[in-house]
């Protein structure tokens, strides 16, 4: 028989014990996920920024050549695919590090920072892992004092949805922005002790349908049931039906009302190209299961259309109109009555309502109103890509663009003709030079998960898991 030779001994006796006893922890496979990079727009169509650092900044051109660099350089766009820093013309894309974070615009940032060529721009994209993106997600999207379970259920499907988008930018140099038509993204600045341990604790989990990833909407207060994403965004997506929340609780937003004069909706009715004229009477058209107003039925002076409620909301302002959960009135399937409103401006309920939004022609910036509607339809997913890209690329766009996106899904004008209710007893108002009052519950879109609800159950035990199964019913955690 042949020997083992002294090394070989001592490894076959080592694989032995192994084997006996099992491999050491660190010797296993990681159960943290493996490392993914994400790209961040962080800022786009620039000509010039500043970068700064705790300590000094390197710089590495595309061949390799390293500089090193103050503590704080600004960048200019030289034209040619070209940076200026100092009296140095460097070639695009340029490579940012520094020993410290890397500081733009304020905010500091983990991972790297890539100056990639834009047309006739720069873009600063921060490289980062997606775990380390999540934590600069997490605080701007959720209270981080809510509870721990709440948290990382939030976690879950914001990570879910950076993955699901990597690419969504690719051919501008970056997967996603920082901006609420992604995810409003801060880096360092909003990291907190609490969300980075949701993030922590479900390191790699994603929410998946099938072998996918799933999309995984979420809005602030469902109102008490989740409303179908084939009723408010026309897709048809077997987990986004709608469900009734499983444990009632109150929120900042459980009841809310607001009055509009028919002055301001056919204002707001006529830029997304509805004209039934003077207002007269508004019913209710269709609601599903759970209450929720699907469709309305206007009727005025010229005519009368049934329009989708959700298009109704968004050209109010969906600050102003803050759901689609109408409740109803007197006992009637109404979520109007008649009173008298004074033809002014919606005054504010509440900090967050704001005055419907004026759009009186297509050139200038966006007002203050303007912004907020821009920013819950980008939420909404009103725009593509290409259109998010030119918005960014030329800011001066945007009311074209919001302009767009109210007239989309534009109804089919009736005639004068009696539009029957779909829902029997529900009547008919007919204000004559009285406004209405709209009495409702919930805020946001109402698909998905909603936040208030998973707070919630979070305090009452419930376990991510359980917040994501019941708000995404048929869906999968797994490991990425």
């Amino acid at each position: 028989m042949k020997l083992l030779t002294p090394i070989k001994r001592i490894v076959f006796t080592v694989l032995f014990l192994f084997n006996l006893i099992g491999w050491p922890l660190n010797w296993m496979a990681p159960v943290e996920a493996a490392s993914q990079p994400i790209r961040i727009g962080v800022g786009i169509g620039l000509s010039q920024a500043v970068i700064s650092s705790g300590s000094p900044i390197i710089l590495k051109e595309a061949s390799g050549k390293k500089y090193r660099a103050n503590k704080a350089i600004t960048i200019r766009w030289a034209g040619n695919n070209r940076a200026a820093i100092g009296k140095h013309s460097l070639k695009l894309p340029l490579i940012l590090t520094s020993s410290n974070p890397l500081a733009y615009n304020k905010v500091r940032y983990r991972g790297y920072i890539k100056i990639e060529g834009n047309g006739n721009s720069f873009s600063i994209v921060n490289v980062l892992d997606v775990e380390d993106y999540v934590r600069g997600v997490l605080k701007m999207e959720t209270n981080p004092a809510w509870p721990l379970e709440s948290l990382k259920a939030q976690a879950i499907i914001s990570r879910t949805y950076a993955l699901k988008n990597i690419g969504k930018y690719g051919s501008k140099g970056f997967d996603l922005t920082a901006t609420p038509d992604c995810q409003v993204y801060r880096g360092i600045n909003a990291e907190t002790p609490q969300t980075d341990r949701a993030v922590k604790e479900t390191v790699g989990i994603v929410v998946t349908y099938g072998s996918d990833l799933a999309l995984t909407p979420f809005h602030s207060d469902s109102g008490g049931a989740t409303a179908n994403v084939a009723e408010v965004w026309n897709s048809s997506i077997p987990y986004l039906k709608g469900v009734q929340e499983a444990i009632s609780y109150s929120s900042p937003y459980s009841t809310w009302e607001v009055s509009l004069s028919p002055q301001q909706i056919q204002s707001a009715l006529s830029k997304i190209g509805v004209q039934v004229g003077q207002i007269q009477s508004i019913e209710i058209g269709q609601q599903d299961s759970f209450g929720r107003t699907v469709s309305l039925v206007l009727r005025g002076s010229q005519g009368a259309t049934q329009i989708k409620s959700n298009q109704f909301r968004m050209a109010i302002g969906p600050t102003v109109l803050r759901s689609t959960f109408f409740s109803a009135v007197n006992g009637q399937h109404l979520s109007l009555k008649a009173q008298s409103v004074p033809n002014s401006p919606v005054p504010p309920s509440a900090p967050e309502q704001r005055n419907n939004v004026g759009i009186t022609n297509s050139d200038g910036p966006l007002t203050f109103e303007e912004e907020q509607t821009m920013i819950d339809l980008t939420k909404q997913g009103a725009f593509s890509s290409h259109e998010m890209i030119d918005m960014l690329m030329n800011p001066e766009k945007k009311k074209l663009y919001l302009l767009k996106a109210l007239k989309q899904g534009e109804p089919k004008k009736q005639s004068n003709s009696v539009i029957t209710n779909t829902k029997s007893g529900a009547g008919q108002i007919r204000p004559s030079s009285k406004g209405f009052v709209f009495k409702g519950r919930g805020w946001g879109h109402g698909v998905g998960l909603s936040q208030w609800g998973a707070k919630s159950l979070a305090e009452n035990g419930w376990k991510y898991s359980q917040i994501l199964q019941h708000y995404y019913p048929g869906t999968t955690l797994s490991r990425r």
